[in-house]
C-alpha cells in the first residue's frame, strides 16, 4: 500500500486533547493524518483496507489538524486531509477525505474508488463529489457521514438528485463567507473589510488548487485534460469542478512523468 497527500479545506475544525504535554481546555481529539496513515500502512495490504482502517480510528478516537487555528479564527483553509491510497494488488486507487465531526469530535470520512486506468490528483481541497451511497464497492464512508452537513444547511435531499447521491465536497468543503466567523475576525485583526477579504480569499483557495488540478491532468492525461478550462476554481458551490479522476491508457504514465509534474511549476 502506498500513500500521499496533504491538507484541505473544510467547515469544521478539530483540536488536539493536548499539545506539547499541555492540556487544551478545548481540545477533543486524539488522532492526526500522522497516526492514521502510519496505523494503516502496518495493518494493511489493500486500499480499501486503509482507508476504512483510518475512518474507523478516526470516528472513535477524534481527528484533528495541526495548526487548525483558535477556535475563535479556525484556519479552515487547512482543516482536513486528503489523500490518494494504492495498492499493488488487487490494483484499487482510492481517495480518501477525513475531517473533525460535530463539536469538535469524532470524524467525518468519505473514499471514492476510481476506475483502472485512471490517474488522480489532490491538490489542498476535496475533489469527492457525488456519492453514491448504495454502491458500496466503489464509495465508503462514516455511519450517519450526512447529518452534520442536513443539521447546518449545507445540504439537504432536496438537492440530491436521486435520494441515495450526497455531493461531498459542496457539502463539506469550505469557501470564506464575509458573515464567517474566521473572516469577520481576521478583518478586524487586520483592518479590512470582511466581504473584500472573503472574495480574495475564496479566489486565492480556487486556483490554489484548480490551477494545480488542470495542470497535472493536462500532463498526465493530455486527451482528456486538454478539454479543461485552466481559469475554473475548484471551490464547492462552482457546478463545473474538475473531476477527481480522469482517463489515461495503461502504460501512458511513467515514473519520470510523476517525478516532471511534481517539478513543474507557475511561472
Amino acid at each position: 500500500v502506498a500513500m500521499g497527500g496533504g491538507t484541505c479545506t473544510a467547515k469544521t475544525a478539530g483540536w488536539p486533547v493536548r499539545v506539547d504535554g499541555q492540556e487544551l481546555s478545548y481540545g477533543h481529539n486524539h488522532v492526526g493524518i500522522e497516526d492514521l496513515s502510519k496505523i494503516a500502512l502496518e495493518r494493511c495490504k489493500t486500499a480499501v483496507c486503509a482507508v476504512e482502517t483510518m475512518g474507523a480510528i478516526a470516528v472513535e478516537q477524534g481527528y484533528y489538524v495541526d495548526g487548525a487555528g483558535d477556535p475563535a479564527m479556525p484556519a479552515f483553509g487547512g482543516s482536513a486531509d486528503c489523500l490518494l491510497v494504492a495498492d499493488a494488488e488487487p490494483g484499487e486507487l482510492w481517495a480518501f477525505h477525513v475531517l473533525t465531526g460535530r463539536g469538535n469530535k469524532s470524524a467525518i470520512w468519505a473514499a471514492q474508488r476510481f476506475p483502472a486506468n485512471h490517474v488522480a490528483v489532490v491538490a489542498n481541497a476535496f475533489t469527492i463529489r457525488t456519492m453514491n451511497l448504495s454502491d458500496t464497492d466503489n464509495f465508503r464512508y462514516s455511519p450517519g457521514m450526512t447529518d452534520l452537513a442536513e443539521e447546518k444547511g449545507w445540504w439537504s435531499h432536496r438537492d440530491a438528485q436521486y435520494p441515495e447521491h450526497f455531493d461531498f465536497f459542496r457539502a463539506y468543503g469550505y469557501t470564506p463567507k464575509a458573515t464567517g466567523r474566521d473572516v469577520v475576525n481576521t478583518a478586524k485583526l487586520e483592518g479590512d473589510n470582511a466581504a473584500a477579504l472573503a472574495r480574495a480569499m475564496a479566489y486565492n483557495m480556487g486556483f490554489y488548487s484548480g490551477r494545480r488540478m488542470w495542470r497535472v491532468f493536462s500532463l498526465l492525461s493530455p486527451l482528456e485534460g486538454g478539454k479543461l478550462d485552466p481559469n475554473q476554481p475548484h471551490l464547492p458551490e462552482e457546478a463545473n469542478n474538475y473531476p477527481p479522476s480522469m482517463p489515461a491508457p495503461r502504460g501512458s504514465v511513467t515514473p519520470r512523468m510523476v517525478m516532471d509534474v511534481h517539478r513543474d511549476h507557475y511561472e
